[in-house]
C-alpha cells in the first residue's frame, strides 16, 4: 500500500499530465479544424471553377489526398489522447478510492483500539 504522501505525489503527477494530454488534444482538434478548412475551400474552388483548376488538378488532387490522410492521422490521435484521458482519469480515480479505503481502515482500526482499550478499562 502506498503512503499518503506518495500516493498525492502520484495524483499531482497524473493530473498534470492529463493536462499536458488535454493541451495536447486541444492543439491536435485546432489543427484538424485548419486542415478541415482548407480541405473544404478546396473542394469549393474546385466545385466553383472547375475551368480555371484544370491545370492544377494534378497538384491539387495529391494535396487533397495528403489533407485527407493528415485529418486522419489527426484524428487517429486525437482519439488515442482522448482514451489515454479517460484512462489516466480511472487511475486518478482508483488511487483515490484506495486512500478514502486506507483512512477509513486507519479509522476503523482506531476505533477498534479505542473499544478494546475502555473494555480492558472497565474489567479491571
Amino acid at each position: 500500500m502506498q503512503s499518503p504522501a506518495r500516493r498525492k505525489k502520484l495524483i499531482r503527477t497524473l493530473s498534470r499530465l492529463r493536462a499536458q494530454r488535454e493541451q495536447e488534444r486541444d492543439r491536435l482538434r485546432m489543427l484538424l479544424m485548419g486542415v478541415e478548412r482548407e480541405l473544404d475551400e478546396m473542394e469549393t474552388l474546385i466545385a466553383r471553377d472547375s475551368q480555371t483548376l484544370d491545370r492544377f488538378v494534378g497538384m491539387i488532387g495529391k494535396r487533397r489526398t495528403a489533407l485527407r490522410e493528415q485529418a486522419q492521422t489527426l484524428g487517429d490521435s486525437v482519439k488515442a489522447l482522448s482514451l489515454d484521458l479517460k484512462r489516466e482519469e480511472r487511475w486518478i480515480d482508483n488511487i483515490r478510492d484506495d486512500q478514502r479505503r486506507a483512512e477509513q481502515t486507519g479509522e476503523d482500526q482506531a476505533r477498534d483500539e479505542d473499544l478494546i482499550n475502555r473494555l480492558s478499562a472497565r474489567e479491571n
